[in-house]
């Protein structure tokens, strides 16, 4: 009966001990998991401002365009002999009003002409 007792005594202390390691493992995962969250929390956030930024640098960039471009544009356009197209695309990329077409003369061509319509 004593070593009975003494045998259950010892499996009891081997439950109680493994128990205790499950314990802190799993508190470990409970506190990696909490970490985990508040940086995912932060890197959220982080991302939400980040898009914000990026939108509102997008709808201010409408109003730019890369000098390489208008460099290219210009170039093309006086080595093609002063284009109509060159000209119809620097136009419509450059968001030309219809006062500045009036003053280059691109306003009397009307919409829809470009380079298949010019050659029929």
């Amino acid at each position: 009966a004593n070593q009975q007792a003494e045998i259950s005594k010892r499996k009891n202390e081997e439950i109680l001990t493994k128990v205790s390691q499950a314990e802190r493992m799993l508190a470990e995962g409970e506190n990696r998991i909490n970490k985990l969250e508040e940086d995912n929390g932060k890197l959220r956030r982080a991302l939400e401002q980040s898009m914000t930024r990026l939108n509102r640098m997008s709808m201010d960039s409408d109003y730019f365009v890369d000098r390489r471009i208008v460099i290219k544009l210009l170039v093309t356009y006086f080595q093609r002999n002063h284009s109509k197209e060159v000209m119809d695309l620097m136009v419509r990329m450059l968001g030309f009003s219809d006062e500045d077409k009036q003053r280059i003369g691109v306003a009397q061509q009307g919409a829809g002409k470009g380079v298949v319509r010019g050659v029929l």
